[in-house]
């Protein structure tokens, strides 16, 4: 009986013993599923990084392609317009015998002068600008680009063979980005590309000669980057005759105003015609005479110098303003000083100048290279201005100024709206061009919107965090083919460290009502959709309950963003964001409206 009750309980502790088995048995497969299940995820994870990695890398890849294809195709274009302005000057003096019909000078009025019966005649000619760009400007940008080409030349002249191709691209890229980082910064650096426009200009000893002292013709680009960018002292050390180009513009080209001796004259002898050959070119005829310059210098006064006891009588001349050139106000002419190397406004007197027919006229004390200078400034501040999408990856800037309005259209290229009256912006209005090439003919045909570093010195402006002025011009362009913006009167009575814009979203490119504007108040840490309109009497700070706080104003476009909006937005090209950016940073709207 003992034995019976002893083989059950042994057959129960098995059947135990089994059951338990089967519990861990269960357990270890279901923590390996659990293993599998996270190992799987980890995986698909991993795929999905890597794959997204993938995606980015191929996306900046096609963006550096189509960045190096439009540089590729911007730098070969710089590059002839560059060699197309200066053969023009060097052709001035081989075309300038031809060109000149001589005569012999002789004044009739019965004053004792210098010139009376010598054997000279005057000449003037105008430098004009290149259609698109200021022929000077373009100098000094040349020298730029060939400085940075003879750095690629360097290199590769060093360049193992089986190196060449890979460091080839890579510095080719390197120096073009080296140029449109150079054009990107042309606001802040206008003052300097213009001001390098007065230091190409050449003496006129060059301009008969059109040869440096040692014999050698003058490149004009063996000078750094960093020299041409600072050869010019700055505002505080100019006296007060010397022309700021922090403040002034040259607009319309250089005026080349000389008195030349006549070259030796052709005699008919015996039905032969004989003519003295001469190698030495053009000379110059000194005017006023040797004799005459320490006599000149001890008469202080204008009233003297026009006495009729004065040795040598002033130059004067009349000219027509360049058509090509938008003067918004009475030019300044400025003569060159070649002694100095800068454009100086003494020495000119007797300033006239009539509306109706564009005519100024005034005296200099001798022949010289001239040119005329506006005010950078005369179109600051900006009474109001607006951005709108006009279509996909399209959007059109409005700027309202107290003398004109400027309407910019930015697609991947830029262009100054073309008008149905014909100015004398007609030579760049409607023609697309890059958002850099854009700036700098704006600013050499008088057209200047584009604050410089120094405008502190020259306009009233609103004091704003300069980053957070920046950002926000960014943000604005990444979301500026959805969402139009405009500028709010409440941003004058904010804090500095605080900036108010109206915005709304905007498919349609059309006019909208102002009730349907919202106002959005951006700091540094966070942006909010204030819960007031323009239209109200006083500032209130108090957030609209139906949005929510963001930390930059594109975020909070993208928040509150319809589908339709957001897909425009999430595809917009980076070129368009790129010109509505460097337009953006370059109008400096938010700081420059009053």
């Amino acid at each position: 009986m003992a034995s019976v009750r002893s083989s059950a309980a042994s057959k129960r502790g098995q059947r135990r013993s089994r059951s338990e088995e089967k519990l861990i048995r269960q357990e270890e497969e279901r923590k390996h599923l659990e293993e599998e299940e996270l190992r799987l995820a980890s995986e698909q994870l991993e795929r999905e990084i890597l794959e997204q990695k993938r995606l980015e890398e191929e996306e900046r890849a096609r963006i550096a392609a189509e960045d190096k294809i439009r540089k590729d195709n911007e730098l070969p274009e710089l590059l002839q317009i560059l060699k197309m302005n200066m053969a023009s000057v060097q052709k001035l003096h081989k075309n300038l015998r031809e060109a000149t019909k001589w005569q012999r000078y002789m004044k009739c009025d019965g004053t004792p002068d210098p010139t009376i019966l010598q054997e000279i005649n005057t000449f003037i000619n105008l430098a004009r600008e290149d259609p698109n760009t200021d022929i000077n400007a373009l100098l000094k940008c040349g020298r730029i680009i060939l400085g940075l080409l003879d750095e690629l030349q360097m290199l590769l002249s060093g360049t193992p063979s089986d190196e060449l191709s890979e460091a080839t691209a890579a510095q080719y890229l390197q120096t073009t980005w080296k140029l449109q980082d150079l054009l990107s910064n042309i606001n802040d650096k206008a003052t300097d590309i213009l001001l390098q426009s007065a230091l190409s200009s050449p003496s006129r000893d060059d301009l008969l000669k059109n040869r440096s002292p040692s014999g050698e013709r003058s490149s004009g680009h063996g000078m750094t980057n960093l020299e041409l960018l600072h050869e010019y002292p700055s505002s505080e050390t100019l006296d007060e005759s010397i022309v700021d180009f922090n403040q002034y513009t040259p607009l319309g080209g250089v005026y080349y105003f000389d008195v030349l001796k006549l070259p030796p004259q052709p005699k008919i002898v015996n039905g032969w015609r004989i003519v003295q050959l001469s190698e030495t070119g053009l000379q110059p005829y000194s005017y006023p005479l040797e004799s005459a310059k320490e006599s000149i210098s001890s008469l202080g006064t204008i009233e003297e110098r026009d006495s009729e006891n004065h040795p040598v009588q002033p130059v004067g001349i009349t000219i027509k303003l360049p058509p090509r050139a938008l003067f918004f106000e009475q030019p300044t002419p400025a003569r060159w000083d070649a002694s100095g190397v800068v454009w100086r406004t003494d020495g000119i007197h007797h300033v006239t100048f009539d509306a109706e027919t564009d005519q100024l006229s005034f005296k200099m004390d001798t022949f010289n290279i001239f040119t005329l200078i506006q005010r950078n400034y005369v179109n600051m501040p900006f009474q109001s201005w607006n951005i709108k999408p006009v279509a996909e990856n399209e959007a059109l800037l409005t700027v309202r100024s107290a003398l004109i309005i400027v309407e910019i259209r930015i697609k991947e290229l830029c262009q100054l709206c073309p008008m149905s009256i014909e100015d004398n912006l007609s030579h760049i209005r409607g023609k697309w061009m890059t958002a850099s090439s854009l700036i700098i003919c704006m600013v050499n045909a008088g057209l200047n919107i584009f604050p410089g570093a120094e405008s502190d010195k020259y306009v009233t402006k609103t004091v704003k965090i300069k980053q957070l002025e920046q950002e926000t011009y960014t943000q604005m362009a990444l979301v500026a083919s959805a969402f139009a913006f405009k500028c709010s009167k409440w941003n004058l009575n904010c804090e500095h460290e605080e900036i108010v814009l109206q915005a709304r979203e905007n498919l349609t490119g059309e006019m909208v009502s102002e009730d349907s504007w919202s106002l959005y108040l951006l700091r540094p840490e966070r942006s909010q959709n204030l819960n007031m309109k323009e239209t109200d009497e006083e500032l209130t700070k108090e957030t609209n309950e139906r949005t929510e706080f963001y930390s930059n104003l594109y975020h909070m476009m993208r928040g509150q963003a319809s589908e339709a909006a957001l897909e425009r937005i999430l595809n917009a090209d980076h070129l368009f964001f790129t010109n509505v950016n460097e337009i953006l940073q370059a109008t400096k709207l938010l700081s420059h409206t009053l």
